[in-house]
């Protein structure tokens, strides 16, 4: 997200574990991770 001009990049691992990061128009990077072993998402900017 630095080093390129890019809006929004995710990743899923092979336990199912999920992190996306999103740039909103103000430069604020948002957050969205999901872990496997939960039923709980977080979300929080940056």
């Amino acid at each position: 997200m630095q080093l390129f001009d890019i809006g929004y990049i995710n990743f899923e691992n092979q336990n199912r574990s999920f992190i996306g990061i999103e740039r909103l128009d103000d430069g604020t990077l948002l957050v969205n991770e999901i872990l496997a072993r939960s039923t709980m998402s977080c979300l929080y900017m940056r």
